[in-house]
């Protein structure tokens, strides 16, 4: 039986923009997106009304140019 396509590809992935926005947050002391995208990413073939905000690409202001690797 093939599988559907929720079953082989996540709905959420964690974008740069997304990760740089989170981590600028928490820096100030807001963990509330933080422990929401936690949550999201715990589940990220599961479709759900906290992940819509979560799944836009970048515009222009949010690009991130600049990543580093922590392996």
């Amino acid at each position: 039986m093939p599988k559907k396509h929720n079953d082989i590809n996540p709905y959420i992935i964690p974008r740069n923009h997304i990760l740089e926005k989170v981590i600028k947050e928490s820096y100030k002391g807001d963990f509330s997106n933080l422990l929401e995208f936690n949550k999201v990413l715990s589940s990220p073939y599961k479709e759900n009304n906290i992940i819509k905000k979560y799944m836009h690409p970048p515009n222009e202001q949010e690009k991130v140019f600049q990543t580093y690797c922590g392996t």
